[in-house]
């Protein structure tokens, strides 16, 4: 079995697993793998994307605490600008070849062809 891979394009970032050559246990092993922990990685990668907007602005965070973190959005709100973190894949209509496996937090999870596990999010900075 594979693990999850990262890959960035454009301020998307996308998290994929080949699960070719997996029995359907397996399969179904590595999905709630991926679930549990792999979307925790691109989390991480979502963080540091978040941070770098922040420090593009001027904007300092000191902890991570859900006050300070909010303070950085609104310090962000206040030179007019917002940050928007889209799921790539919510609300899309699939062909035959996709469909939705599950969803995490912000993030729909689907499965292409019966091989490619992934997952992708899109942040984007925008004026208000």
């Amino acid at each position: 079995m594979t693990s999850p891979q990262i890959y960035e394009d454009y301020g998307s970032f996308y998290l994929v697993q080949d699960l070719k050559g997996l029995s359907e246990y397996d399969k179904a092993k590595a999905i709630t793998k991926f679930v549990n922990k792999g979307t925790k990685m691109l989390e991480m990668y979502l963080d540091s994307e978040l941070e770098k907007i922040f420090i593009d602005n001027f904007i300092l965070i000191r902890n991570t605490d859900k006050k300070e973190i909010q303070k950085a959005f609104d310090k962000l709100r206040s030179l007019g600008k917002r940050i928007e973190i889209l799921d790539l894949f919510s609300g899309k209509e699939f062909d035959k070849c996709k469909h939705i496996t599950t969803t995490k937090g912000n993030m729909t999870i689907v499965l292409e062809e019966e091989r490619y596990l992934q997952c992708g999010i899109k942040i984007n900075e925008v004026a208000i």
